[in-house]
């Protein structure tokens, strides 16, 4: 638990300052990311955020989501703000916090991806879910939102016709609706990442620059667009 702890200890430096995390991790259950491998990389991010909420002593919702805004399944929703007298004696319950939460969403997943529609995905739509969370834990809350997708949406927003290149990608990320997310974290992980062969890296690109260029529209403070998700602890 020594190093565990250590790690743990690490992760408070990244706490909001302006107030509790109200974390919301989108994961995304359409057919382009149905596999044994993309599901245990989606739940590592979620394992991740679950930790870092816990350690800041706020407010996690897991949501699985495919073709809209509304075919969306909530996997989890609760506080997960340990008890304890000391910051050592808190960090000591989390593994086990986390854990528990852990086992919900992984159950819960599972079912989402049977009753969810696996034909078509809107991931643009997920903003304005993360952004009504975000308002509904309050002012005392900071949102960070997480969308675990592969970015291929072929609902609403669309963003896997063959034209889809930088320049589409630049021209539609400036006329798509996006809510308010100011002073929010955004992370979208796992661009690019589909069933199946590799996807051609000038349309991961063209994805990536979709995404960041979106989300910068919604005034959030900081918008992170990545294939591959950094696990490491720190407060660096």
């Amino acid at each position: 638990m020594g190093g565990e702890l250590g790690q743990l200890q690490a992760m408070a430096s990244n706490c909001p300052q302006e107030g509790k995390p109200a974390t919301f991790v989108g994961v995304d259950v359409s057919d382009t990311v149905r596999s044994a491998d993309i599901t245990a990389s989606q739940l590592v991010v979620v394992r991740t955020m679950a930790e870092q909420t816990a350690v800041c002593s706020g407010h996690l919702r897991v949501s699985a989501f495919s073709s809209s805004a509304t075919a969306t399944m909530t996997l989890f929703d609760g506080e997960l703000a340990p008890p304890g007298a000391t910051e050592p004696a808190r960090l000591r319950r989390i593994p086990d916090m986390v854990d528990g939460a852990l086992q919900v969403v992984d159950s819960q997943l599972q079912e989402a991806t049977r009753r969810l529609p696996g034909d078509g995905t809107d991931v643009v739509a997920q903003l304005g879910n993360a952004a009504e969370y975000g308002r509904q834990l309050g002012p005392a809350y900071v949102l960070e939102a997480v969308f675990v997708t592969d970015g291929v949406a072929s609902m609403g927003t669309i963003t896997n016709a063959p034209s889809f290149d930088m320049a589409a990608a630049t021209d539609l990320a400036t006329r798509v609706r996006v809510p308010d997310l100011s002073g929010s974290t955004v992370l979208f992980a796992g661009i690019g990442r589909t069933t199946g062969p590799p996807a051609p890296s000038s349309y991961v690109d063209a994805l990536k620059r979709f995404y960041t260029d979106t989300c910068a529209r919604t005034n959030a403070r900081s918008c992170v667009v990545v294939t591959d998700f950094a696990t490491t602890r720190s407060g660096s």
